[in-house]
Formats: structure tokens, C-alpha cells, sequence
């Protein structure tokens, strides 16, 4: 009796240099690949400071790899001497961007006071030019400096992306792959790393970047880590068999950033039609706070930063004076920025108004969201990244059948506007009010949008991995027909 052999499923590795706790998307793409027949392995990276939560995804392999932070540390020391060596030397340059936004507020100040304040009169045309001179040598020292940077090449600047690829090496000589799916830029070089050695070692690995964000129009800390970000997408881009975008004017914008072929797939962070019941039940966001039903309640649960306009949705609470605004905080509510988020609220007398709370689960956010009155999703309108990319809290919100109130920012103004799925606002704190005081008005209409079947059909979780999936099947029948 002969036994035929089984036959081996397709190995995909997929590679995140960020936390997996937090991270839907990864998460969703993991199961989806499973489901589709693959064998998967999910690794990630977590600070070797920090005890990583044990996640289980059915049927995939997850391993947590702790990175040290030795070569970003030793950066930050190396930014330290010179800025002490700077600070010994007279210069006409303001020493970081932060100072020269101060200078410029109280410039500001003094030319508002000007007409009623006789003494601020004196000397503001010289300080004007002063400003004006300042501001000019900073913003050439940060060009000098990012030449330098660029000269030097990334892997110098950039010691936190060295660190995790140094921790994920011994991890990914365990694993022998044929694609390789690496999520945010954080990874990519493990990712391309990987591809070379197993290409020397005759086996050949599809490599597929899956670029969260739009690397050149994130903020980051300074001018010099941006450009270096962008300098690593665009020298390792050439490795890269297959491009993944979370929107279409991301993918046109790296398609062009990055001189590429073909336009990236864009597979969008939406919700599951069919998502299984949470293993834990959080709770609501409306029995949290313990408030009847015919009270509004303005819910926003995400990342808490300067880049998400917070302190305007806190202070447009002055112009609700009925609603109360619960705010879920990742990755909580005790870190510095949440903590000045609390301060200001109790400031504005808004301290019984405005709840926090810690962040829940991927796969809890939906339920929690459930009966809240209005979602919001608020947005800084300058940054590049946010106008190109989707992000997903929207979808988010619309599962849960909560009508959303978002900045007036591209793609995610778009969405919300083109769907009826709620009203958009500029980010200011009334204009905020305004927009959430239309969708009260006529809250049903809006929940019905959120539940329209054309809009749930063409952003559904289920639709977005028809693409991901064709796009690994085209790679390997290109990789199989090169092959032969």
C-alpha cells in the first residue's frame, strides 16, 4: 500500500518591530493567512524592559522577541555632547525647534499687546529681525545636519531600528520561510536581511512590505530621524517583491516616493463581518460611566498624543454642556501626556464630564464603543501621514453603529463624508462641538449609514483579504515560473 505524501504548506513569516498587543491589523492579517491554508509565524518586539503580554492567535506560531535598546541609547548620548558642545559656544541658532516655537509664541504675545502696552512697543521690529535670523541658521543646522545624517547612511542615525533587527536575527535563523511579510518600516531590514541569506543559501523568499503609515509625512522627533526613515524605505525598497498600503492615496504616494513598478495593493484596516465574541466581556463605555441612556456620551478611544488634537476635544466640552466625553487610553491613562489630559479637564471644571480610562483589547473596542452617542476620530490636518492613510478607528466606530465625528483630513474625511457615516470638523474645539451637535440632531440617520450594505460590503475585513491574498498568490507563481 503506497502513502502519498502530504503536501507542504506555503511558510509565511511575518514580522512586526512593534508591539503585537495593540496591533489589530497584524493580528487580523495572521488569522486571515491561517484560514487561508497557510502556515504562519508571527514574530514581534517588545523592549526587553517590559513583561510582553502572552497573546495566542489559533493555529499561529507567535514568538516575542526582547530587543535592548543599547545603539538608540547610545544616539541619544551622542545627540547629548553635542548639544552641550554647542552650549558652551555662542550661536545665533535657537538650539532645538521647541525653542524656537516659544520664541515665536511670545513674539506672538508681544505684538498682540503692542497697541495697548507702550513698553512692549520698544525694540519688537528689532526682535522681529532677531527671530526672523534665528529661525533662518536653525533651519540650516538642520539641513547640515540632516546632510550629515544622510552622508553617514541610516543604520548610524536610526539605533533603534539596529537594535531590533540585532535581537530578531538569532529568532529568524531558526525559521526557513517562503514569504516573508513584514508589517511597518521597523522590521524591513530584518526582513530584506533574511531574504539575502536564504537567497545565498539557495532557497528562494517573497518579500512583501506592509507599510502601515507614510513614512515621509509621519512626525517624528526631529527632521533628522524623518529623513532617515525615508532614507531606509527608499534604499531597501529594491528588495521588496510586493508593496501593501492602508489606503489608495498612500499607495499613489508611495508608488511615487519610492519610483515603483506597480501601485502597492492596498488593503484597508477595517472590521470583520464575521468576528467571533471577544473572550472577555470589558463591558460598555456607557455602563463604565454608569450613564442613562438619554444622556450623550462622546466617546474617543485610541492613542493618546499631541497629534490626535485631545486637548480640543476636551475643551469642547464647554460648548456641550449636556454630553460627557469618555476617552479610552492606549497604552493607558497613568502615562505623562493622559495625566496632563486629566489636569486640563479639571482646570475647565469638566472633571464630572470627561471619564478615562485604560486601554481595552483590540477585539473588545467595538463592544465598548456600543451605545455611545457620537465616536471621535481627531486628526492634526497638517501632517502628511494623516491626510494619505485610513486610520482604523473608523471602521471601528461604524461596527459598533456609532456615528463618527472626524477631522476634515483627507482620506478619512472622505470616507465619513462620502458614506454619510457622520459630519467632519476642523480641529478647534468649537467646530469639534458643531459637528457632534449635527449628528445628535439626527443621530438615527447616521447609525443607519453605518449599517448601509454597500458601505459594509466594500469595507469589510473579509473583501481587504481577497487582495492580500492574490497578491501572495501572484508572487509565488512569479517566484515558481523564475524558478523554472
Amino acid at each position: 500500500m503506497t502513502v502519498e505524501a502530504t503536501p507542504q504548506r506555503t511558510k509565511v513569516l511575518m514580522l512586526l518591530g512593534t508591539s503585537l498587543v495593540t496591533d489589530a491589523r497584524v493580528r487580523k492579517s495572521a488569522s486571515s493567512m491561517r484560514d487561508a491554508g497557510y502556515d504562519v509565524t508571527l514574530v514581534w518586539c517588545h523592549p526587553a524592559t517590559v513583561v510582553p503580554e502572552i497573546i495566542a492567535i489559533e493555529g499561529v506560531e507567535i514568538i516575542a522577541v526582547a530587543y535592548d535598546d543599547y545603539l538608540a541609547k547610545h544616539r541619544i548620548y551622542l545627540q547629548y555632547r553635542r548639544s552641550a558642545r554647542e552650549a558652551k559656544y555662542p550661536t545665533l541658532s535657537y538650539r532645538s525647534a521647541k525653542d524656537q516655537r516659544a520664541a515665536g509664541q511670545r513674539l506672538s504675545a508681544r505684538e498682540a499687546r503692542h497697541h495697548v502696552v507702550a513698553k512692549e512697543r520698544h525694540g519688537l521690529g528689532i526682535a522681529r529681525l532677531i527671530h526672523r535670523a534665528r529661525s533662518g541658521a536653525l533651519t540650516r543646522r538642520e539641513h547640515r545636519l540632516a546632510r550629515h545624517n544622510q552622508a553617514a547612511g541610516w543604520r548610524v542615525t536610526l539605533g533603534h531600528v539596529a537594535d531590533i533587527e540585532v535581537a530578531l536575527r538569532p529568532a529568524l535563523n531558526r525559521i526557513k520561510a517562503d514569504i516573508v511579510h513584514v508589517h511597518d518600516i521597523y522590521p524591513l531590514g530584518a526582513g530584506v536581511e533574511y531574504k539575502l541569506r536564504m537567497a545565498a543559501e539557495g532557497h528562494r523568499v517573497v518579500l512583501i512590505y506592509d507599510a502601515h503609515e507614510y513614512v515621509p509625512g509621519q512626525a517624528r522627533v526631529d527632521e533628522t530621524t524623518t529623513a532617515a526613515y525615508a532614507a531606509m524605505e527608499r534604499e531597501l525598497a529594491p528588495y521588496v517583491d510586493g508593496f501593501i498600503a492602508v489606503s489608495e492615496p498612500s499607495a499613489k504616494a508611495i508608488h511615487k516616493e519610492l519610483n515603483l513598478a506597480e501601485r502597492p495593493t492596498v488593503v484597508v484596516n477595517c472590521q470583520p463581518e464575521n468576528a467571533p465574541e471577544p473572550a472577555a466581556n470589558w463591558g460598555t463605555l456607557r455602563e463604565m460611566t454608569g450613564l442613562d441612556e438619554s444622556v450623550p456620551l462622546v466617546a474617543y478611544v485610541g492613542g493618546v498624543g499631541t497629534q490626535r488634537c485631545l486637548e480640543e476635544a476636551i475643551r469642547a466640552m464647554k460648548y456641550l454642556p449636556e454630553a460627557h466625553l469618555a476617552m479610552v487610553c492606549a497604552p493607558s491613562k497613568t502615562t505623562p501626556y493622559a495625566a496632563k489630559l486629566v489636569q486640563l479637564a479639571q482646570d475647565l471644571g469638566l472633571g464630572d464630564r470627561v471619564h478615562f480610562f485604560d486601554a481595552v483589547p483590540p477585539d473588545q473596542v467595538c463592544h465598548v464603543m456600543e451605545g455611545c452617542s457620537v465616536g471621535l476620530n481627531p486628526l492634526q490636518p497638517h501632517l502628511l501621514n494623516h491626510v494619505l492613510t485610513l486610520p482604523n478607528k473608523v471602521f471601528e466606530y461604524a461596527r459598533a453603529g456609532v456615528p463618527v465625528a472626524a477631522s476634515q483630513t483627507g482620506e478619512l474625511a472622505r470616507i465619513v463624508t462620502e458614506y454619510g457615516l457622520g459630519e467632519t470638523f476642523d480641529p478647534e474645539p468649537k467646530s469639534i462641538a458643531e459637528a457632534v451637535t449635527k449628528i445628535l440632531a439626527n443621530r438615527s440617520a447616521y447609525v443607519a449609514a453605518t449599517r448601509a450594505p454597500e458601505f459594509v460590503r466594500e469595507y469589510s475585513w473579509e473583501r481587504q483579504m481577497t487582495k492580500q491574498l492574490a497578491l501572495y498568490q501572484r508572487l509565488q507563481l512569479s517566484g515558481d515560473n523564475q524558478a523554472a
